[in-house]
C-alpha cells in the first residue's frame, strides 16, 4: 500500500532517484529529434557480412521512437548503444545532444570545437552526421567557477555587488569597466564562434536560453535572429546602446513562438546617462535606452509571437520609464502575457492586450501604472487565466483589479496575491475579490490561489505572548463564500510570508465541505502550535525541534512509510536541552520529530478526504501527499494519504504552474 512507485497517477509524485517531484503529463516536454529527421537522405544500411540485418533496423520509425523514449534517460544504456553500428549511433546521439548545456567548461568548449569544425555536407552518405544535427536545445549559462578561472577579471565585473553605497557611483563604474576591458577580447571572441554555430551548425534548434552578464552585441542578434528556435529565453542580458533590431542586421520578421526576456537596464543606463545628461543622472520624464531596442524587438516577431514573459532587472535609482509605440504594435497572435517588475508608461501595457490573450500575470511592481488600461480595455473573451501577484494596498486602487475579474467571469484559473503587511488599510481580497467570486457567475472557475499577507492584532492572553501576533486571518465570510464556489477542483491557500498562519483545520474542513469536485488542496505558510511547548514561537515551530511524549507516539503509527525516508539528517545526531519540563530529558531524535509530523499531516490529510470525496492530493505541513481509494473490510471505500516525498519540500515550481501563469515551453 505504501509503495510509491505506484502512485504515477498523482499530479506530483515521488521520484525514487532524488526525492524531487516530476512534472505534469499535460506540461510540454522537448522532443529529441525523430529517426526519419536524423537520417535525412541516408538509407538504413547494416554493414556486417556474416550475420543477417538485425530486426531492430527493420521496425517503421514510428517504434523505433518510441523504444528511445523507454532509453532517453538512460545515459549507460545510450552509451552502448551507440557503438553497435551507425543506425544505432543516431539513435543514441538523438538523445545523448537533445540538449547541450555550454557552462564554460573544459569538456564545453571541447565540444563547442568540434561543432564548429564540422559540416552539414551530406553528399556522401557514408560520412557521420554531425552533432548539431541532434541538439533541440542549446544553453549558454557561464558557471562562475569556470569563468573566474580563465577570466578571473571578467567574473570579478560579473559579480560585483553594483548596489554598494560606499562606492561612488563613478568609482563603481570605472571599476566594472575596468575589469571588463582587460578579458572582453578573449570573451567576445569565444563567443562569436557560438553564434556561429548557433546559426550554421544548428539546423533542428528549437530553443535557446542565453544567461550572459557581459553586455552582448549586434554579432548576437544576427546569431538569435537567424537561427531556426521558435523559443528563446533571455536571461539579464545586457543591450549596448541603442541595439535597433532592423534589417540588414535582423530579418524583417522573426519567427518566434514564444520569447522570455529578461533584460537588465543597470548597465545599459550607465552607459546611456552621460550622452543623454552629461554629469546629472536621468529623470522621470525621460525614455530608457532600450526603448529602441524594445521597440524593434517587438515589431520584429509581433505577428508570430504567442507567449512573452518580460521582466525588467534595475537598480532602485533607475526610474527611466520604458516606452513602446502602441501604435505600430499589434500581437494578432498573443495568447500568453506573464509581466513582471515592468516600469513603462501606462499606454504601452494597451498594446498586448488583445483579443487572443487567454494567460495573463500582471506586474508585481508598479501596477498602479496599467490601473486604468484595466478599466478601459475591451472585455478578453478567450481569458482563461489571470494572475495578480501584488494588489495594491488601498481599496481605490484594488476597485479596478475588482472590475476588472467581474467582467471576465469565464477565466478558469485565478491567482491574487498580497505581498504586504496589512495592518490598517484593510483586507482587499476578502473584502472585494471573494464577494464578487461568491455571486454564482463564475461558472467555470476551476482553480483558485489566495495570498493573504496577514495581520498583528492581539488576540491572546498574557501568558502566551508569543501568540499574539499570530492567527487564523482569514474572516468567517470569507470561508462561507469559498465553500460556495462549486466548480473549485485546485485550490491554494496562503496566509503571511512565513511559516505563522495557526490552521484551524476543522473549521476550514467544515468550510469547504461544499466542494466537491475538489481534486488537490494546498495549505502553504501553516504552522502548529503545542501547550507543552508554550514557550516557544509558532514561527519556530520547523526550525526548533522538540521532542516531547505525543511524538514519539505519533513517530511510530504509520512504520510502513519509514522505509526510504531522507530528512536529510545525521540519524545519530541529537537536539540537547536543559529544560527537563518542556520533554524528554537528555538527548532528542529529530528523526523522531519529523516522522510525526509527518504522520499528523497524513491524519489531515485524510479527515480532508472524508468531507471532500474528490481530494487526490494535498499539501499542508511542507509535506505533499496522495490519496489513494480502497475497500475495507465492511466494504465501505476509505481513501488512505501517502507520502508523495520523503522529507518536507516547499513544492515552489510544482505549485508556480499549477496556480500560475506557465510559459515554458520546453
Amino acid at each position: 500500500m505504501s509503495d510509491r512507485s505506484s502512485l504515477a497517477k498523482f499530479p506530483c509524485r515521488f521520484s525514487s532517484r532524488n526525492g524531487r517531484y516530476k512534472e505534469c503529463e499535460g506540461w510540454p516536454k522537448l522532443r529529441r529529434l525523430e529517426f526519419d529527421t536524423s537520417m535525412q537522405r541516408r538509407q538504413r544500411k547494416y554493414t556486417s557480412k556474416h550475420q543477417p540485418q538485425p530486426k531492430l533496423f527493420q521496425l517503421p520509425a514510428e517504434l523505433l521512437d518510441r523504444i528511445l523514449d523507454f532509453l532517453e534517460d538512460d545515459k549507460k544504456t545510450l552509451a552502448s548503444l551507440a557503438l553497435v553500428s551507425s543506425i544505432c549511433l543516431y539513435l543514441a546521439r538523438a538523445c545523448q545532444f537533445k540538449e547541450i548545456h555550454f557552462d564554460y567548461s573544459p569538456q564545453s568548449h571541447e565540444l563547442l570545437l568540434h561543432m564548429a569544425t564540422e559540416s552539414l555536407d551530406d553528399d556522401n552518405e557514408t560520412n557521420l552526421l554531425p552533432i548539431g544535427v541532434f541538439v533541440r536545445k542549446f544553453t549558454f549559462a557561464p558557471l562562475e567557477d569556470f569563468l573566474s578561472t580563465i577570466h578571473p577579471k571578467l567574473s570579478n565585473a560579473m559579480y560585483i555587488d553594483r548596489f554598494n553605497d560606499s562606492l561612488p557611483f563613478t568609482q563603481l563604474r570605472e571599476t566594472i569597466v575596468e575589469n571588463l576591458s582587460a578579458a572582453q577580447e578573449h570573451y567576445v571572441n569565444q563567443r562569436k564562434r557560438i553564434f556561429t554555430v548557433i546559426a550554421s551548425k544548428m539546423p533542428n534548434l528549437v530553443g535557446l536560453v542565453w544567461k550572459d552578464k557581459v553586455q552582448l552585441d549586434s554579432d548576437f542578434l544576427e546569431a538569435i535572429s537567424r537561427c531556426s528556435a521558435e523559443h528563446v529565453k533571455l536571461e539579464k542580458i545586457r543591450p549596448s546602446k541603442h541595439w535597433p533590431m532592423t534589417p540588414p542586421l535582423v530579418p524583417v520578421q522573426w519567427k518566434l513562438c514564444s520569447l522570455d526576456l529578461d533584460v537588465n537596464l543597470i548597465t545599459s543606463a550607465y552607459d546611456s546617462w552621460e550622452d543623454a545628461v552629461p554629469g546629472y543622472p536621468p529623470t522621470m520624464a525621460m525614455h530608457h535606452p532600450t526603448s529602441v531596442f524594445l521597440n524593434t524587438l517587438f515589431q520584429s516577431c509581433s505577428s508570430t509571437l504567442e507567449s512573452l514573459t518580460w521582466w525588467h532587472t534595475a537598480s532602485l535609482e533607475d526610474q527611466l520609464a520604458v516606452t513602446l509605440d502602441h501604435s505600430k504594435l499589434t500581437f494578432p497572435r498573443l495568447q500568453r502575457l506573464s509581466l513582471e517588475r515592468l516600469y513603462f508608461k501606462p499606454e504601452s501595457f494597451s498594446s498586448f492586450m488583445g483579443p487572443s490573450l487567454r494567460h495573463l500575470r500582471l506586474p508585481r511592481r508598479y501596477i498602479s501604472l496599467i490601473l486604468e488600461s484595466l478599466e478601459t480595455c475591451k472585455p478578453l473573451a478567450y481569458l482563461q487565466t489571470l494572475e495578480v501577484p501584488d494588489l495594491p494596498l488601498t481599496r481605490e486602487g484594488c476597485m479596478p483589479i475588482a472590475k476588472f475579474i467581474k467582467r471576465h467571469n469565464h477565466v478558469q484559473k485565478l491567482h491574487l496575491s498580497e505581498e504586504h503587511e496589512i495592518i490598517v488599510k484593510g483586507d482587499q481580497i476578502s473584502s472585494l475579490c471573494i464577494p464578487i467570486l461568491a455571486t454564482g457567475r463564475f461558472n467555470d472557475l476551476r482553480c483558485l490561489s489566495l495570498s493573504w499577507s496577514g495581520k498583528r492584532l492581539p488576540y491572546y492572553p498574557e501568558e502566551y505572548p508569543y501568540l499574539r501576533e499570530y492567527k487564523d486571518e482569514f474572516p468567517e465570510p470569507s470561508l462561507v463564500a469559498l465553500g460556495t464556489i462549486g466548480s473549485l477542483e485546485q485550490l491554494s491557500l496562503r496566509f503571511g510570508f512565513r511559516s505563522n498562519w495557526l490552521l484551524d483545520h476543522g473549521k476550514l474542513r467544515r468550510h469547504l465541505k461544499g466542494l466537491s469536485r475538489l481534486k488537490t488542496l494546498a495549505l502553504l505558510h501553516d504552522t502548529y502550535y503545542r501547550l507543552e511547548l508554550k514557550h516557544l514561537s509558532p514561527t519556530k515551530y520547523y526550525d526548533e525541534i522538540f521532542v516531547i511524549d505525543s511524538d514519539y507516539m505519533d513517530a511510530d503509527a504509520r512504520p510502513r512509510h519509514d522505509a526510504g525516508e531522507d530528512y536529510g539528517l545525521d540519524l545519530d545526531k541529537t537536539v540537547e536541552y536543559d529544560d527537563v519540563d518542556y520533554g524528554r530529558p537528555g538527548a532528542t531524535d529529530q528523526c523522531t520529530w519529523e516522522r510525526a509530523h509527518r504522520n499528523r499531516m497524513l491524519v489531515q490529510a485524510e479527515a480532508y478526504a472524508k468531507v471532500l470525496p474528490q481530494l487526490e492530493w494535498m499539501y499542508c505541513g511542507q509535506r505533499p501527499m496522495g490519496l489513494r481509494a480502497y475497500r475495507g473490510e465492511d466494504g465501505v471505500v476509505c481513501k488512505e494519504a501517502i507520502p508523495l516525498s520523503r522529507r518536507r519540500v516547499t513544492c515552489r515550481a510544482f505549485l508556480n504552474k499549477t496556480f500560475g501563469v506557465s510559459a515554458e515551453y520546453f
